[in-house]
């Protein structure tokens, strides 16, 4: 079928990751990765009707999070799964996340 609009704009997200992650120092790029995909990768795709109680695929990411820190990898994936939360579609967004986890492990078999 080809890549969907939602995988496209995925990959595309993960390249402005990459980009991101040129500004950490080297020596901690590759924990700043890590720690960045574990947080990112903790995310529900458990739709919720509209009116319906607020279930686990129902999360405000950005709740406490008053100063924002790029260099905090878990600030940026939440900022990143903030993003998908407020699709209010979760098969989007999962396709969304598969186009970026897809391209962070190109990445990551290139090196």
């Amino acid at each position: 079928m080809g890549e969907t609009r939602s995988g496209k704009y995925g990959r595309l997200g993960a390249i402005l990751f990459e980009y991101i992650l040129q500004t950490i120092p080297a020596d901690r790029r590759g924990e700043y990765k890590v720690r960045f995909l574990a947080e990112f990768e903790r995310y529900s795709d458990k739709p919720r009707k509209k009116g319906a109680p607020r279930n686990e695929g129902c999360v405000l990411e950005l709740e406490g999070l008053e100063d924002f820190d790029v260099a905090c990898p878990e600030h940026l994936a939440r900022w990143f799964k903030e993003g998908h939360h407020l699709k209010y579609l979760k098969p989007t967004s999962r396709r969304e996340r598969d186009g970026f986890l897809e391209e962070m492990a190109k990445d990551l078999n290139s090196k």
